[in-house]
């Protein structure tokens, strides 16, 4: 395993980083950093403590990110289409500027905040869910604007395409701002992740190499986690299909993430292959 990470941050003489690395690298072995190294936690500890601009959240809920003249514009046109749906008696969900609101069959209509994503990545303008056969009937309302149309998601999920009104500018800062919605996938050759995330990463392909190809054959599987307002999914890096050689470590790996200061971390346990 290269140490270079250990070379870069190792705070202390040139004798005490050997005999440092030495212990790391018979934890490393072993996979007991409890008895052989407890050193590397306070490493951890350490680095994250002058690293602290990593781990601090930047991003926005997908809905804070939608600047004032689109929420307006959303809000117009949702209250529009909120009236035909009355109208015309079709039942229809709709998800804005952080807001979920129902229209049901008999007109009634319901509204309430939502934080969620919906559909599970995030739009700045307006998503619908609705049956196929009246879902299009709305793009006699917003065609209006932009030429917008209704446009398919998934089966009975749609968005207004296009008449949000927001320009390239607008939509860049958006995506900027709600970036850690949609995951990073850690590989070894991936250039935009930090290097402490890429270190640890290493670290557990390494520990598999050493438990070997043992158990049923598992694809998929990744440690999730929010690193710095960035959601991430750091696959084992294992050379072996056998889950054990990774499963191994997970409350090793869970454990320097949490060190460092990533949250939310759940480990993905992939799918039998």
């Amino acid at each position: 395993m290269n140490l270079k990470f250990i070379d870069d941050n190792f705070v202390g003489n040139k004798e005490e980083r050997e005999i440092f690395k030495a212990k790391f690298c018979e934890a490393l072995r072993n996979g007991d950093f409890d008895s052989k190294c407890p050193e590397f936690y306070g490493f951890l500890r350490r680095y994250r403590k002058r690293n602290l601009d990593l781990v601090k959240e930047t991003k926005l809920p997908w809905h804070e990110a939608i600047n004032d003249r689109v929420r307006t514009r959303n809000q117009r046109i949702a209250d529009e289409c909120t009236e035909f749906a009355k109208k015309k008696k079709i039942s229809v969900q709709f998800f804005y500027n952080g807001l979920h609101c129902c229209v049901d069959k008999s007109g009634e209509f319901t509204e309430e905040n939502y934080d969620e994503v919906p559909f599970g990545e995030p739009y700045i303008g307006i998503k619908i869910m609705c049956d196929p056969d009246n879902a299009y009937k709305f793009n006699s309302v917003i065609g209006k604007y932009n030429n917008g149309s209704v446009e398919c998601w998934n089966k009975y999920f749609y968005y207004f395409a296009e008449c949000h009104g927001a320009d390239k500018d607008e939509l860049s800062k958006f995506s900027d701002a709600v970036k850690h919605i949609i995951k990073k996938y850690i590989y070894p050759n991936s250039y935009d992740i930090p290097q402490v995330l890429k270190f640890i990463q290493n670290l557990w392909a390494e520990r598999c190499k050493y438990t070997g190809d043992i158990g049923p054959r598992v694809i998929g599987e990744g440690m999730e986690f929010i690193f710095g307002g960035q959601a991430y999914k750091m696959p084992s890096g294992s050379p072996y299909k056998g889950e054990f050689s990774w499963t191994n470590s997970v409350a090793l790996i869970s454990k320097l993430l949490k060190l460092i200061g990533a949250e939310d971390i759940h480990m993905d346990y992939g799918r039998f292959d």
